[in-house]
């Protein structure tokens, strides 16, 4: 279950680099962050706790409903319907995410982490997913779509925390 989710991860990062309608991005965003909170519940299921799942709901709540509402609000505020002319074109940037990804599953082999990790998916996804958000950040126009590569690169920061093991709830 938790290779899926983390696939799912890297696979609503990548989708997110081809969309170029905001409303869609944005859904994106918040189904990966959705995800990043059901996988703290995977992660750590034979030792679960109530202060865990108060995270996980936590985290579902804020990245899932909360701060997309917020986001949908300042679209339509700013009346901003999709990405103008981003300074790196869609089909650009699904190539190199999907290449960034490659260089975060090559580098995570080295890294002293990837043996406590609880899968051999986590350091890479996590990797690729701070990767695939410093993308998005750099190759698009908008403020709104920036916000979302701070968002993404900040699932992919706490995935990274979920190989800390035992001392994730004291981290966050």
């Amino acid at each position: 279950m938790e290779n899926l989710l983390l696939i799912t991860v890297l696979l609503l990062g990548l989708t997110t680099l081809g969309s170029g309608r905001l409303k869609d991005c944005i859904r994106l965003v918040a189904l990966q962050g959705a995800v990043i909170g059901f996988l703290l519940l995977a992660t750590r299921w034979n030792d679960i706790s109530a202060h865990l799942v108060a995270l996980a709901l936590l985290t579902v709540v804020l990245k899932g409903i909360a701060i997309p509402w917020l986001l949908f609000r300042s679209i339509r505020a700013a009346n901003v319907r999709q990405e103008m002319d981003p300074y790196l074109g869609y089909p650009q940037s699904i190539i190199l995410g999907t290449l960034a990804f490659g260089v975060a599953f090559a580098m995570s082999g080295s890294l002293p982490l990837m043996r406590s990790a609880g899968s051999n998916l986590l350091v890479p996804v996590s990797l690729g997913t701070v990767f695939i958000g410093l993308l998005l950040l750099v190759s698009r126009k908008t403020a709104v779509s920036q916000v979302l590569g701070y968002l993404v690169m900040e699932n992919g920061i706490l995935v990274s925390g979920l190989s800390l093991g035992a001392s994730l709830p004291t981290m966050i």
